[in-house]
């Protein structure tokens, strides 16, 4: 796309043309004809103008220009924030001149913490490959827009909870002019033969001693527990099987409750 476009209509742009790249071939000075000359530019973005249906069908998309989309390129290509030059009479064309191109894509960039893209991002592909190793169940993706208008579904910053084989993480982001942008990473990472938990908790609150390699402990009830507990294993890995965990019954002097821990790969550790 050229930075400028020939527009057609009056002289204060209402006009209902996209330059010669939608029509071309011939020039007018009315509202409902497009001038070019046979030229390769178009309009697509800048509001009273109105798009083409497609390559194939040249015709107007709306008879009435009401919205900003009315104006957009069937490619999905569009200008922001473009402003009109009056022609030096009421019967000479306008220049329309792009302030800022949408040619480059809504997210310039997306980054992993973790494991190995298999290619470099490049916004015009929309799916990507990262071989994760086995301990590496959640990488954290960070995410570059094009500008401060652009949104991202989720954030910019994004931790992403992978399991063994692949796992697809969707990246949207949408801009000022309600356009989505989808990318698709695909986690890829085998399964973890690691069988410890992340931590113990008991109502809600972590053990203070909690420690990987430490598979026993003796915990000290507060005097105010009359009944029972909730006694929860947090995973460390996403696919592990935790048996043994809920409520237990702490009313007598001693309980002794057994968790039981199969890693992703099927070994088992168990936590008394």
């Amino acid at each position: 796309m050229g930075q400028n476009a020939w527009g057609v209509g009056d002289s204060d742009g209402v006009g209902r043309s996209e330059a010669g790249g939608y029509y071309g071939g011939y020039t007018s000075n009315t509202k409902k004809s497009s001038s070019g000359a046979g030229g390769s530019g178009y309009v697509s973005g800048h509001p009273e103008c109105i798009g083409i249906k497609s390559e194939d069908d040249i015709t107007p998309k709306v008879e009435e220009f009401t919205q900003l989309s009315d104006s957009y390129h069937y490619s999905g290509k569009i200008f922001k924030n473009t402003t009109l030059t009056a022609g030096v009479s009421d019967t000479s064309k306008a220049t329309i001149t792009s302030l800022s191109s949408m040619d480059s894509q809504a997210i310039t960039n997306i980054t992993v913490d973790k494991g190995h893209m298999t290619r470099e991002f490049n916004p015009a592909e929309t799916d990507y490959y990262i071989e994760l190793d086995s301990e590496e169940a959640y990488p954290i993706v960070t995410v570059e827009t094009s500008g401060e208008a652009i949104t991202v579904e989720g954030g910019k910053v994004q931790t992403v909870e992978t399991y063994p084989g692949e796992t697809i993480k969707q990246i949207k982001a949408t801009n000022e002019y309600g356009l989505e942008y989808t990318y698709n990473l695909h986690f890829v990472r085998k399964a973890s033969s690691n069988s410890h938990l992340a931590s113990i908790k008991l109502d809600g609150e972590e053990i203070e001693n909690y420690q990987e390699a430490n598979l026993s402990y003796e915990i000290v009830m507060p005097y105010w527990i009359e009944n029972s507990i909730n006694l929860d294993g947090i995973k460390k890995f996403p696919n592990q099987k935790v048996v043994g965990i809920g409520e237990v019954d702490v009313s007598a002097w001693t309980t002794v409750k057994t968790i039981e821990v199969t890693s992703e790969d099927r070994i088992k550790y168990i936590f008394i």
